[in-house]
């Protein structure tokens, strides 16, 4: 039985929740119902047989699966990310289209028109971008924002992400009016010579 601490049964208080169905996992990480069971379907939790059956009979392991409520928990579409990122529409689907993102669980897989990305997914690329950025105040030519460092370098955003996550940079900062993806400034005269030859493949690492 899905049953967790908080609940008696025959008057003795559960210490330790086992199992979960879908709606005891949705009430306990805040997710309706209807998302939380389309998002394990997808990510392979229940097998195609199962899909037919009543949520209340659909159970699984709760300590096994705690990791994948946590990150479905903090899921969300490509058009919230760009609001998370601090990148904008544009930039968000660049992040996606060239693999510096992914989604938790496809469209596809979905069966719906957006992808869900996983709120730590989408932190650690930050961290990433961010680590060892000199924190500044205000910029001015050479350095500039990444999409404007892109621009002028004649090549595109992507290349100029991929540099500074695969550490091809030796300085970047953070400005401190900003946030996320829209914070990160960049040398232009060190990436038009480190971009120079650069033949992308659209990897990011």
């Amino acid at each position: 039985m899905p049953v967790g601490p908080g609940d008696l049964i025959l008057g003795v208080p559960v210490e330790r929740r086992r199992l979960h169905s879908i709606h005891s996992a949705a009430i306990e990480y805040r997710v309706h119902p209807k998302r939380l069971r389309t998002l394990l379907f997808a990510a392979g939790l229940f097998s195609d047989t199962e899909r037919d059956k009543f949520n209340s009979r659909l159970l699984f392991n709760a300590d096994k699966h705690r990791k994948l409520l946590e990150r479905i928990a903090t899921s969300m579409p490509l058009t919230e990310v760009e609001d998370y990122l601090g990148a904008g529409r544009v930039n968000a689907r660049v992040l996606y289209e060239h693999g510096f993102i992914e989604p938790l669980v496809s469209a596809k897989a979905l069966g719906v028109g957006d992808h869900a990305f996983a709120g730590d997914d989408l932190d650690d690329f930050l961290r990433r971008l961010q680590e060892g950025a000199e924190e500044v105040d205000a910029i001015a030519p050479p350095i500039f924002k990444i999409v404007d460092a892109a621009r002028r370098a004649n090549r595109s955003t992507a290349e100029v992400v991929s540099a500074i996550l695969d550490n091809r940079l030796s300085w970047k900062g953070r400005l401190r009016t900003e946030r996320g993806f829209a914070a990160i400034v960049v040398d232009l005269r060190e990436v038009n010579e480190v971009l120079k030859d650069a033949k992308f493949d659209a990897l990011p690492f």
